[in-house]
C-alpha cells in the first residue's frame, strides 16, 4: 500500500468515508483530513500534502474557488474534483483551472486510476521543474566560471571560429574581446601545432572524442609563443543546433621554460654550453643503432688539449675557463650544425660527425678541427698556442657497442698525443688492453 497524504474538501462525512474506502481499494494507504469551508481549507492548504479531493459545490465555499486560491499561492498538488452533479461547461472550465480531473459521486470506480494518473504527472512536472532549475544552476555557475574565470576559456565552432572568450584568455593572448571574434583557433596557434591540433578538433566534432587534453603553443598579437595546457570537451546542443566545444587553457610557459632549462642543465657542460657526455653517449649510441640498421659505418672523434695544465697552473682556472670556452666556440664554427660536439669533462671534447662517413672522412674532419690549434689564443691579455690531440675509432671495424668505440677512440688519441702526431686512427696494437696484447 502507498501511503498517500490527503486533504479533503468535504462537508458530508458519509461521502468521504466512501472516498476513502475507495482509495484503498486503488491499493493507497491514505491519510486524510477533512475540511468543510474556506477557513479551515485555507489554514490547512500549506502543508505538504500529496493529493486535494474537494466536492464541486459547498453551502458557502467551491472547488473552484480553492483551486483558484492554490493556484494563487503557486502550489503544485494534483486537485481532483469529486461531485454529485456537475456540467460538462463547468468540468471543462475546472480543468482549466488547473483541476487534474473530475468524478461523479456514483461513479467513484476510476478513482484509483484518476489518482494514480494525477500523481503520474506531477512526478513528471517535479522531474521537469528540477531538470529545468539544475540546467539554470547549471548555466549560471558555467557563466560566472567563464566570465570570472582566472583561466582562458572559449566557446569555438565546428569551424574552429571563436563564438566567445573571457577576459583571461583575451589578456593571455593580448587581443581584444572585440578583435578575437574575427580570429579562429588556427590565427592563434603556432605553426608547428597546426597539424595536430586540427586532427584532435575533427575526431572531436566527428564523435570519436568526447573531449581531449594536450600541451600546444599559441602566438600572442605581439608574435610570442605561449604553452598553454588545454582542455576541450564537446557539448551538442538541442536538436537542430550546431555542436560547440568549449575549451580551457591554462598558461604554462614559466613552467615549460623551467622544463626545458632543466631538461638543458642536465644535458649540456654548464661552462661551454657544449653537449654533456650524457647526452653525447646518447646520440653516439643511436648513432649505433642507424648504422647496425643500415649495414652503415661512421666515426667517433675524441680530443683533448695539450698542455691545458700548464695554461690552468702558470695563469689560473679562470684563463683555463676561457681556454675552454674558446676552443668550444672554435669547434663550432668549423664544424657542421648537423655535427655533434660535446665536451665530455675536464680539457676532453667529442665529435660525432653527421652521417655516413668512412674512415677518410673521419680524418678529414679530423684534419678541419686541427686548424683550429694554429691560431694563438688569447687570455687575459696573455697569448697562448695550446695543440689538440686526436683519436679517432670507427664503427664497426673497431668496435661494435658505443663503450666500445669511446675506449678505442681515447686509444687512439694518447697515440696521437705521444707522436704529436695531431690524430691517430685506433690499431689494437697500440692498445695495451686489446685481447691480442693481452694474450
Amino acid at each position: 500500500m502507498t501511503r498517500l497524504r490527503v486533504l479533503m474538501l468535504e462537508d458530508q462525512p458519509a461521502d468521504a468515508e466512501l472516498v476513502i474506502a475507495e482509495l484503498c481499494r486503488g491499493g493507497y494507504d491514505p491519510e486524510v483530513r477533512r475540511v468543510e469551508d474556506r477557513a479551515s481549507f485555507e489554514s490547512a492548504i500549506d502543508e505538504p500534502w500529496d493529493l486535494v479531493l474537494a466536492d464541486f459545490s459547498l453551502p458557502a465555499y467551491d472547488a473552484v474557488s480553492a483551486l483558484r486560491e492554490m493556484n494563487r499561492r503557486q502550489l503544485d498538488v494534483p486537485f481532483i474534483i469529486i461531485s454529485g452533479v456537475i456540467g460538462e461547461d463547468v468540468a471543462v472550465a475546472a480543468v482549466r483551472e488547473g483541476a487534474a480531473d473530475y468524478l461523479l459521486k456514483d461513479r467513484l470506480g476510476r478513482l484509483g486510476a484518476a489518482v494514480d494518473q494525477a500523481i503520474e504527472r506531477k512526478t513528471g512536472r517535479d522531474q521537469s521543474a528540477r531538470i529545468e532549475r539544475d540546467l539554470r544552476e547549471s548555466q549560471e555557475r558555467f557563466r560566472r566560471v567563464f566570465e570570472d574565470g582566472a583561466l582562458g576559456m572559449a566557446i569555438v565552432s565546428e569551424e574552429y571560429s571563436f563564438v566567445a572568450v573571457n577576459d583571461s584568455l583575451s589578456a593571455m593572448l593580448g587581443y581584444s574581446k572585440q578583435e578575437m571574434a574575427s580570429l579562429g583557433v588556427r590565427d592563434v596557434t603556432h605553426p608547428d601545432d597546426l597539424e595536430a591540433g586540427a586532427d584532435l578538433s575533427t575526431r572531436l566534432f566527428a564523435g570519436e572524442l568526447g573531449s581531449y587534453r594536450a600541451e600546444k603553443r599559441y602566438l600572442t598579437k605581439d608574435g610570442e609563443v605561449i604553452w598553454v595546457n588545454l582542455s576541450v570537451s564537446l557539448v551538442r546542443g538541442e536538436a537542430g543546433q550546431q555542436p560547440y566545444s568549449v575549451a580551457v587553457m591554462e598558461d604554462i610557459t614559466e613552467r615549460k621554460q623551467a622544463e626545458q632549462d632543466m631538461q638543458f642543465l642536465a644535458l649540456h657542460d654548464g661552462l661551454t654550453g657544449l653537449p654533456n657526455r650524457t647526452l653525447f653517449t646518447d646520440r653516439l649510441q643511436q648513432a649505433v643503432r642507424t648504422a647496425s640498421r643500415d649495414g652503415g659505418e661512421f666515426g667517433l672523434l675524441v680530443m683533448d688539449m695539450d698542455r691545458f695544465k700548464f695554461v690552468n697552473d702558470s695563469l689560473g682556472h679562470h684563463s683555463g675557463d676561457l681556454l675552454l670556452q674558446q676552443t668550444a666556440e672554435r669547434l663550432r664554427a668549423v664544424l657542421r650544425q648537423s655535427d655533434t660536439v660535446a665536451r665530455l669533462g675536464g680539457d676532453e671534447f667529442g665529435v660525432l660527425p653527421f652521417g655516413v662517413l668512412d674512415v677518410q672522412g673521419s680524418i678529414h674532419a679530423a684534419e678541419k678541427i686541427l686548424g683550429v690549434r694554429d691560431l694563438p689564443y688569447t687570455l687575459g691579455g696573455a697569448t697562448v698556442d695550446v695543440g689538440l690531440s686526436i683519436g679517432i675509432a670507427q664503427y664497426p671495424e673497431h668496435g661494435r657497442d658505443a663503450e666500445t668505440l669511446m675506449r678505442r677512440a681515447d686509444v687512439a688519441m694518447y697515440v696521437a698525443k705521444r707522436t704529436r702526431s695531431g690524430y691517430a686512427v685506433y690499431s689494437a696494437e697500440h692498445d695495451e688492453h686489446s685481447a691480442g696484447r693481452l694474450a
